[in-house]
């Protein structure tokens, strides 16, 4: 799945990942971007996703694997994917990304409107028992 549509999320802060994998898009993209643009980095490594972003759309998604880090530095984050991938069973754990969404890579996203088209940020699922 990373091979095609990956994005590493890297934090500083483990809080902000936490909000990505509850889908708590408006929260993590608007109400805190500050903190996003400054304590997170997301880096495409899909080629898949990749080729997309050539012709950007709003609905562009990629899974992440989220890295804690101190440092962006990209020996370090390198070996962190290594071994957080070492815990991954399935896709499923792989939470999504409108990659569009986030602060900075499409300038529509500069209106807190933006993030409430439940299409493109769609809220988690209730799994019922």
């Amino acid at each position: 799945m990373l091979d095609e549509s990956g994005v590493w999320v890297i934090s500083r802060d483990p809080s902000w990942p936490a909000l990505l994998a509850e889908r708590a898009w408006r929260p993590l993209f608007w109400d805190h971007r500050h903190a996003v643009e400054t304590t997170m980095r997301f880096v495409v490594v899909g080629h898949a996703l990749l080729e997309k972003l050539l012709a950007p759309y709003p609905g562009i998604t990629g899974k992440c694997l989220t890295l804690i880090a101190a440092s962006f530095d990209s020996d370090g984050v390198e070996g962190l994917s290594v071994h957080a991938l070492a815990g991954i069973d399935s896709p499923r754990q792989l939470a999504p990304l409108p990659v569009q969404g986030i602060p900075g890579w499409d300038p529509a996203n500069a209106s807190a409107a933006y993030y409430a088209n439940q299409d493109i940020f769609r809220p988690a699922r209730r799994i019922s028992s």
